[in-house]
């Protein structure tokens, strides 16, 4: 006992009896034990010689107390260990008598001192604790510097003096360290307090890690009404007011929904500190918003208060007028990002808006420039560039020139805003001699012209979203056309890009989340070139659908406060926020707004749809947002709603399309069961827990039993191998459970298999090779990352002796192989492949129908008919994907010196020529309203009397035959009209287009006039004689002639021949 108290008070005394700086050497006070508990922890069993009691406290004689050594003459004879006992007591009663005097001292000034909020929230027992530091503290003379770490608490004690920035230091202390608690730095902090005494001596920063029971005072009036700006949004709110009798002082209040509540602390005390101003009192905590969620779940987010009392004296700081400080604490507190925030408290001479441009503008060019040289346009090196002393001028001066061209007020435009632009580019070429440094002057200069939209001016905005003229960015890497338009969306964590082929278009939105900053700047590159090949390749895969081909792709910065918020994916919390951020800044450039200075002048619809890292959550949110900022169709922003709308997941939409094109291949091929009577094997990339892979799987199952043979599989956990095929019955289970293919039961495996897991080097490996080493008669890649397969690895994918290791690829994901690749492997081994843009085109397609139900029925309506309307959908899958594989093993059987992917390619193309030809001719022809409304349906487009094909005529026909059933049996003809004349015009372009190329093949397109007008006019009349030729062919199947047969395959030739 004795041995383990001297052991403790060798620990304490230290801490409490010398000065302790929070900066250099912090002194840790552990757990309730005070200097009486450590005197009684000492005090013996058995008093010894010369020791008498009073009271509880032993009392050693002086001289014994006062010697530094034991004097045998004058004490006589003891030994060494009751010498040793009897100092002990001596020390103890000494430290006890002083810490007596120092509590005698420091009780009335901490009663007198303290402000009343502190005896009012901070719990008694935790009232002791700073007590007992304090006490000790007081023995020591110097001033207050101390850190007090209980279970779930932290107290920081410092002198009035250090108190600018401190704050903002001790959370980012906290986040990076946790005080040396390792576990403390994980946890989610409840609540923070800030309390400095009234004499100014002391502040003490208080850090909950537990509900003491502060969340129940957010009931009052105040609290109520900052609750009611927020709830149920992203948004911030705040206010800055000073004291009306003392101008020194004053209050900021912020409320903020949906942050990381030790972040927009430390964010917040950063920006006051900036600025001189000190935080003298403060509450922070946080109230449960059931009316928002934000995870993987349906948990509630919260809404967090900061009420501070601060003090703008500090000398040197020139303090921003307030309403200025609103709004760029607004931003600060959530929205801006790090780079930003860091770069604008080192150029306090430039606004933060400015800040935001210059980053903003930055990122644009390290996306356009670093596809061309990726080592010299790194953010890292542009972010060095732009604080070069001479380039911050030039940059500034940029922003300075984007913000005036879209003030709402008096936006600079005409000769004055060329000279400006003109004299900047000027001092550009005569200051600046660096090649890279001149690029990025330039590109960012240039952005600027580029700009036709920003939401610069929006008040509420949670980034800064710019829409480009697409020839600022130009192509990608994938396809040599211009893309219609370019979205970019700038904010804190994220930069993304939305590329679009045409006005009316459709794609997914995808973020990509690295883990860590090297993968970050690999991707950072190339994250519009990522969104440029996926959109061009939708381009060619929604050649059914009136929606042109669109993608999105958001990226998003790792940072070590991503693991602040647990979450199970780590990365969940700050993947919302950034999807949110993001799309909400494309709303802000499609609604039409008094503040948004617009160049472009023409309206544009969203049509987003799910892909990587996309949660039902995000696509609710994303609905609810459009709603309630009064989008035209919200329900048509988003596709595959968890409730009205249709998962792809769940009914197969995608995978259906792909077995459709692998039984039409293998029927070409001669592989077939059908035919062959034999087997097949298979092998594919994804996970039976994914979308495509795992109902493919049931595919295979239901469509050939027995006859096919899965050989292998891999997914980001796990690689399975069999050649004498996986268990089926076991793939079909883990489909059913979701499962990854980590749980695939090892008592599964037959004799020959092999389960690998990633988690091992040698899972990985075989993982990431299992694609190429597998042999197969088929693959089917249906997941991993695009260009996987590429010019530089093709020949993996063949064995040593030149063959491919599956002769047939049927592509169920999208750019698993890249073009040149694809070439080789037909040039080099003649694989056949079925391109993404053919073979898993039916995902697309669903969306498109599901979006035209969302803008022609009510969601009740929807769900009352949804199971009627999957299946006719899914017949118009099938159908499509067959008579599209059929041409196009048509045309291989024509020409087998062309590859499939190009014979595809010809298909799109010749679509999209047709498509652009009929658009473009019935918006020249077709005459509208100011709202977009058609003026006249009966305008005769081909024909005369009777027979003539009117608009209103040729939509009822297209309506017949591209509408599903079922829907067009709900709503009829006529209500089609209410829709939006370009989708319209688009939905007629791609039904005649489509059904031109399909029942008369390429050979006929590609022998069209070269003239878009004569195009259209071809496309019309083939129409109108359609139908004609349909009313002959039902009279003469009537009439019961012999030869009735022969006359309708007759009269379809000449209805052809007739259209030219």
């Amino acid at each position: 006992m004795m041995q383990q108290a001297m052991s403790t008070l060798q620990r304490v005394v230290p801490a409490v009896t010398r000065p302790c700086t929070f900066r250099n050497v912090r002194r840790i006070v552990r757990g309730s034990r005070s200097i009486s508990r450590w005197a009684n922890a000492l005090r013996p069993r058995v008093a010894p010689n010369n020791v008498r009691w009073v009271g509880n406290l032993p009392r050693v004689s002086a001289a014994i107390a006062t010697s530094p050594m034991y004097n045998e003459e004058r004490y006589g004879v003891m030994d060494s260990q009751e010498v040793m006992d009897n100092k002990r007591q001596a020390m103890v009663y000494e430290l006890e008598k002083n810490n007596r005097r120092a509590a005698e001292e420091v009780v009335p000034w901490f009663l007198d001192n303290m402000p009343d909020d502190y005896f009012k929230r901070v719990p008694r027992a935790m009232q002791q604790k700073h007590l007992q530091a304090l006490a000790g503290i007081s023995q020591t003379g110097v001033p207050p510097d101390l850190t007090l770490v209980e279970d779930d608490s932290i107290t920081v004690f410092y002198p009035e003096s250090d108190k600018p920035g401190v704050l903002a230091e001790l959370l980012d202390r906290f986040s990076r360290t946790g005080f040396g608690r390792t576990n403390q730095s994980k946890r989610k902090l409840t609540s923070v307090e800030v309390y400095t005494s009234k004499d100014g001596s002391l502040t003490m920063d208080i850090l909950n890690f537990a509900d003491h029971g502060q969340s129940a005072e957010m009931n009052d009036a105040e609290h109520a009404e900052l609750f009611a700006k927020v709830k149920g949004s992203e948004g911030t709110h705040v206010t800055v007011q000073v004291d009306p009798q003392d101008p020194t002082k004053g209050v900021v209040q912020v409320a903020a929904a949906n942050v990381i509540k030790s972040l927009a602390l430390q964010r917040t005390a950063k920006y006051l500190g900036m600025h001189g101003v000190s935080i003298v009192n403060a509450v922070v905590s946080s109230l449960t918003d059931t009316t928002n969620t934000l995870g993987t779940g349906n948990e509630s987010a919260s809404v967090v208060f900061m009420k501070m009392e601060v003090s703008f004296t500090e000398k040197g700081k020139a303090l921003p007028p307030l309403p200025q400080m609103e709004k760029e604490l607004q931003r600060v507190v959530k929205w801006m990002n790090d780079l930003c925030f860091n770069f604008a408290q080192e150029h306090p001479t430039i606004s933060f808006t400015d800040v935001e441009i210059i980053h903003a503008l930055s990122a644009l060019q390290n996306s356009r420039l670093g596809l061309l040289d990726p080592y010299s346009f790194t953010m890292t090196n542009i972010s060095q560039m732009i604080r070069r002393p001479q380039l911050t001028q030039h940059v500034a001066s940029i922003a300075a020139l984007f913000r005036a061209r879209f003030d709402p007020d008096a936006p600079l435009q005409g000769p004055e805003y060329e000279k400006q632009r003109a004299t900047l580019h000027e001092a550009i070429e005569k200051s600046v001699s660096d090649d890279k440094e001149h690029q990025l002057l330039a590109g960012m200069l240039d952005a600027v012209e580029a700009t036709l939209r920003t939401n610069l001016y929006l008040p509420n905005r949670y980034g800064l979203a710019l829409r480009l003229h697409p020839s600022h960015m130009g192509h990608g890497t994938v396809g040599t056309d211009m893309p219609f338009g370019v979205f970019f969306v700038y904010g804190r964590r994220f930069k993304g890009f939305h590329v679009r082929f045409r006005d009316i278009a459709r794609g997914g939105c995808r973020v990509v989340a690295p883990l860590n900053p090297d993968q970050h700047a690999a991707e950072s590159a190339r994250t519009f070139n990522e969104a440029y090949s996926l959109a061009f390749a939708q381009q060619l895969k929604n050649k059914d659908i009136p929606e042109g081909g669109s993608k999105a792709v958001v990226l998003m910065e790792p940072h070590p406060s991503d693991m602040v918020e647990p979450d199970m994916f780590g990365h969940n919390f700050m993947v919302r926020k950034c999807v949110r951020a993001f799309t909400d800044g494309l709303l802000d450039l499609t609604i039409k707004d008094p503040r948004v200075v617009d160049y472009y002048n023409r309206d544009e619809i969203l049509y987003l749809g799910p892909d990587e890292n996309i949660i039902p959550q995000d696509i609710d949110w994303i609905i609810q947002q459009g709603i309630k900022r009064n989008y035209n169709l919200p329900q048509a922003l988003m596709s595959s709603k968890p409730l009205n709308g249709i998962n792809h997941k769940e009914y197969g939409v995608t995978s259906l399309g792909v077995a459709e094109n692998l039984e039409v291949a293998l029927h070409h091929l001669g592989m077939h069961p059908k035919d062959t009577n034999k087997s097949f094997s298979v092998k594919l990339t994804g996970g039976t827990d994914g979308d495509v892979a795992g109902n493919m799987i049931l595919e295979l199952a239901k469509r050939f039993d027995d006859k096919v043979k899965v050989v292998g599989m891999a997914d980001g956990t796990a690689c399975i191998e069999d050649p004498d095929g996986l268990n089926m019955s076991e793939l079909l289970r883990m489909v059913e459970d979701a499962l990854p293919l980590s749980q695939f039961s090892e008592a599964a495996l037959g004799p020959g298999g092999s389960l690998y897991l990633t988690d091992k080097f040698e899972g990985t490996l075989k993982r990431d090779t299992m694609h190429n080493r597998v042999p197969a008669d088929v693959f089917l890649p249906c997941g991993g990352r695009p260009g996987t397969i590429n010019v530089r690895n093709f020949r993996e994918f063949l064995t040593e002796s030149g063959e491919a290791s599956s002769t047939l690829v049927v592509e169920g994901a999208n750019l698993f192989i890249t073009p040149e690749a694809r070439q080789l492997l037909f040039d080099e081994a003649k694989v056949v492949i079925v391109k993404d843009s053919s073979a898993n085109k039916c995902g697309v397609i669903t969306s498109s129908y599901e979006i035209l139900a969302s803008m022609l029925v009510s969601p009740e309506e929807f769900l009352d008919m949804k199971q009627e309307l999957v299946t006719d959908i899914r017949e118009q899958l099938s159908r499509l994907a067959r008579v599209e594989a059929e041409s196009l093993f048509n045309e291989l059987a024509r020409d087998p010196s062309v590859s499939l992917p190009k014979q595809s390619e010809r298909m799109s193309n010749a679509v999209v020529r047709l498509h652009d030809a009929v658009a473009e001719t019935l918006g020249k022809r077709v005459a509208v309203d100011a709202e977009g409304k058609v003026v006249d349906w009966e305008q005769v487009l081909v024909g005369s009397g009777a027979h003539a094909l009117t608009v209103g005529g040729l939509l009822e026909e297209v309506a017949t035959e591209h509408v599903p059933h079922s829907l067009l049996k709900a709503v009829g003809t006529t209500a089609l009209q209410a829709l939006p004349w370009p989708y319209l015009r688009n939905l007629i372009a791609c039904n005649l287009a489509t059904k031109v190329l399909y029942t008369e093949g390429l050979t006929y397109v590609d022998s069209l006039p070269a003239s878009e007008r004569e195009v259209a006019d071809v496309a019309f009349r083939y129409v109108h004689h359609s139908l004609q030729v349909e009313d002959l062919i039902k009279q003469v199947q009537g009439s019961g002639i012999e030869a009735a047969d022969e006359v309708t395959n007759l009269l379809k030739r000449v209805a052809s021949a007739a259209s030219r």
